[in-house]
Formats: structure tokens, sequence, C-alpha cells
């Protein structure tokens, strides 16, 4: 399914992406052994099904926490350069 139009979406069913979003960002990082950083959310990575289901893509950014518990030190700036607040 392809848009090439801005469409306007109900706000409850903007809430419900938001939430089932939420949801699966919680199970990466606390349900998943070991735990796994998403590192590039954004808008364009949370796909819809046809039923307007959420579904988290492009993990090509990820990071697997250790099990061991070393902890994880990225000195690199990754991601898709978006804005930053100043503060």
């Amino acid at each position: 399914m392809r848009f090439d139009s801005f469409i306007n979406f109900p706000f409850t069913l903007v809430k419900l992406v938001f939430h089932k979003s939420d949801k699966g960002l919680e199970y990466l990082q606390n349900g998943c052994k070991p735990p796994i950083i998403h590192r590039d959310v954004k808008s364009s990575n949370i796909l819809l099904n046809e039923h307007f289901q959420a579904k988290l893509s492009d993990f090509g950014l990820s990071k697997i926490i250790p099990a061991d518990g070393r902890s994880h030190v990225s000195t690199v700036i990754a991601g898709t350069p978006g804005y930053l607040d100043p503060e």
C-alpha cells in the first residue's frame, strides 16, 4: 500500500500506534534475553500492517546488551540526523 499524500488519521489511532510501538520497545529492552536497544526509533521505522498494527523495523543500528553484566559504551554517533534540543 502506497500513499502519495498526507493522510489524517484519527487521534485514537495515532495513540494506539504510539502505545503499540512503546510496547514493542519495552519488550526489546525488558522481555528479550539478552535485551536489545533499538537506537534508531523514528516514525519511518514504525510500520503499519493492514490492520494498522505497529511493527518496529530497521534494526541495523541496534545493540544487544551483554548478558554477563558488562556495560556497553558507544562512542560513535549513530542513527538519522534530526533535531537535538540545545538544552
